[in-house]
């Protein structure tokens, strides 16, 4: 990301595409100053002003400029309906979560047992799309995580979790994430947890978090910690330790 003080301007490079925000007249200076040294697709001027474009593609999402807010929605739909289709769950029952929690007190031997070699290929590439899937959606990203934990040596309760995120994602096809117009605020808050040992296999902890500006989501993780914790105090200082140097 980079800033043009004397023009106002903030610009997101990604590869080769550029997203610039700023007023008409500095966008005009940016748009003819880089068209002499580059050839350049010019796609879409988004705004209020009844000459701009309401509505583009960027990224492989929409954005669409509305009179409450700004609505984004991640094109990956077909992402989700792959990962229903694959599970053979188009007709089935929607659940209300995810994840559930596992405690291998309670598994069978046949739980425990490890995929075959083409089932486990199919774990592997239906967790691939969830992991990609997650960038935009909070609400899969701990079940995902999970998934992708075990991608090395999948077992036959590891195929139950990714139905269930299957059919999680039977209800929950489309996510449209809705930014309201707020004011300028100076600083962002960052909301973080942790779960002392909450794996029940390895008593690693799991660490989340979210990073606010104003009522805008602006990144959110979850991640396994490394370290098994001794103490209460523990995960939650390396949850803080994560928090603060996000990006």
């Amino acid at each position: 990301m980079f800033n043009h003080p004397g023009n106002d301007l903030r610009v997101v490079v990604y590869g080769d595409d550029f997203t610039i925000l700023g007023s008409e007249h500095p966008l005009d200076w940016f748009k003819n100053e880089i068209k002499r040294v580059y050839e350049m697709d010019f796609k879409a001027r988004v705004g209020p002003d009844e000459g701009d474009t309401k509505m583009v593609r960027l990224l492989n999402r929409t954005i669409e400029w509305e009179h409450d807010g700004i609505y984004m929605e991640e094109n990956k739909r077909r992402h989700a309906e792959i990962i229903v289709k694959h599970l053979n769950l188009e007709g089935c029952t929607p659940l209300a979560a995810p994840n559930e929690k596992i405690n291998p007190k309670h598994l069978s031997d046949e739980d425990m047992k490890e995929l075959s070699r083409e089932d486990a290929s199919t774990y592997r590439a239906l967790a691939a799309r969830g992991n990609y899937l997650s960038i935009d959606r909070s609400d899969i990203r701990y079940a995902v995580r999970e998934l992708a934990r075990r991608m090395s040596k999948p077992r036959n309760i590891d195929y139950r979790r990714s139905v269930r995120l299957g059919r999680y994602s039977r209800s929950k096809m489309r996510v449209v994430n809705k930014l309201n117009y707020q004011k300028n605020f100076k600083f962002m808050d960052i909301w973080t947890d942790t779960d002392q040992s909450g794996c029940l296999e390895t008593r690693k902890s799991t660490t989340g978090g979210v990073i606010m500006l104003g009522n805008h989501l602006l990144k959110h993780w979850s991640s396994t910690q490394t370290i098994i914790s001794l103490f209460s105090g523990e995960p939650a200082y390396y949850g803080c330790v994560r928090a603060g140097s996000q990006d």
